[in-house]
């Protein structure tokens, strides 16, 4: 549990008699165990520690690192946002239900089937909102990026570029939204 308070175990409750309405426990993911939904996280800095992915509350402030801890490419998605009128649950959702539609998908989508009603923990979550967030850098149009970022060449490495998110500069001046194709 997230606030590190002892709870009971309702798992076999929970899986038993689902018409109890007993609230889940348990990350889908990583199968960590968590109170939030059960009783309510007293921590002061939880954001909403287990939750269904659509309703995860992520804030501004994970926009800073979103698109591959680029802060470069997340900066790029964080203007477009505002431009948009749009701030961060307004991603969520578009990415979520690019999601359901089988446009966009993540590691956890394929192998433990993400869907946007998966019961996560905080961490799990932001993991596959930042794989969508890429997918959905990746989507906006050429047409609606500044110019400096439209005229980049592409960094050999590409997504996989260890150096776009220790070295700024670097993160400026090259494209990391594409495949590697260096190897």
């Amino acid at each position: 549990a997230c606030c590190r308070q002892p709870m009971p175990d309702r798992r076999t409750a929970r899986t038993a008699d689902p018409q109890r309405g007993i609230p889940a426990q348990q990350c889908d993911l990583c199968h960590s165990f968590f109170c939030h939904q059960y009783w309510g996280c007293r921590s002061p800095t939880c954001r909403g520690c287990l939750a269904r992915f659509r309703d995860l509350n992520f804030g501004d402030v994970h926009l800073t690192a979103l698109v591959s801890n680029n802060t470069f490419e997340s900066g790029v998605v964080r203007d477009y946002l505002r431009s948009q009128n749009q701030c961060v649950d307004d991603l969520l959702r578009v990415c979520v239900e690019r999601l359901q539609a089988g446009d966009y998908s993540t590691p956890d989508s394929v192998t433990n089937r993400l869907r946007p009603d998966t019961v996560v923990c905080f961490r799990c979550g932001l993991r596959n909102f930042r794989e969508l967030a890429y997918l959905y850098r990746r989507d906006i149009p050429a047409d609606s990026l500044p110019a400096a970022v439209r005229g980049r060449r592409d960094c050999y490495w590409g997504r996989n570029c260890r150096t776009q998110y220790n070295k700024p500069h670097h993160a400026q001046n090259f494209n990391h939204i594409c495949e590697q194709t260096r190897h």
